[in-house]
Order: structure tokens, then C-alpha cells, then sequence
């Protein structure tokens, strides 16, 4: 799991993505350095890699059953 250290590079440059990739040629250098090395919380793989690994970590439901009553019970984030 990728987490964010802070500096100004994407959080998976280092993960070996697929869909990044192409960025990572000598024609497109320029690319990676302003996008994956600058500014990459306007890129769309970005964003797409960071929801997926969020819905990953995300609870799921509990609900309580008894005698044929369901009720869901609030889900709270256990603190870092």
C-alpha cells in the first residue's frame, strides 16, 4: 500500500504501475517530471489508483439481526 511521504513526487512512482508507464520513456521525460514529480494530484491516475486503494481500506456494513429486525450499526475509523 502506497502512502504519502510528504514530498512532491506521486506516492506510486516507485509501485511499478502499468497504467504509468508510458510516461516513463525518453519521448515523454518531460511528462514525468512535471506530472509525476511535480504536480500529480491533477493526474488522473493518480486520483483513480488513490480511490481504489481507499474503497480497498473502506468498512464494510454491520448489521444486527435479531428475531428478524436488521439494524445497521455506525461504523467508526479506529484513529492512526
Amino acid at each position: 500500500m502506497s502512502t504519502d511521504r510528504g514530498n512532491a513526487d506521486c506516492p506510486y512512482v516507485n509501485d511499478d504501475q502499468a497504467c504509468c508507464g508510458n510516461r516513463f520513456s525518453l519521448g515523454r521525460l518531460d511528462q514525468a517530471f512535471t506530472i509525476c514529480f511535480g504536480s500529480y494530484h491533477g493526474c488522473s491516475m493518480y486520483r483513480e489508483l488513490r480511490d481504489a486503494e481507499a474503497s480497498r481500506h473502506a468498512p464494510h456494513p454491520v448489521v444486527l439481526t435479531v428475531n428478524g429486525y436488521g439494524r445497521r450499526l455506525p461504523i467508526y475509523a479506529a484513529a492512526p
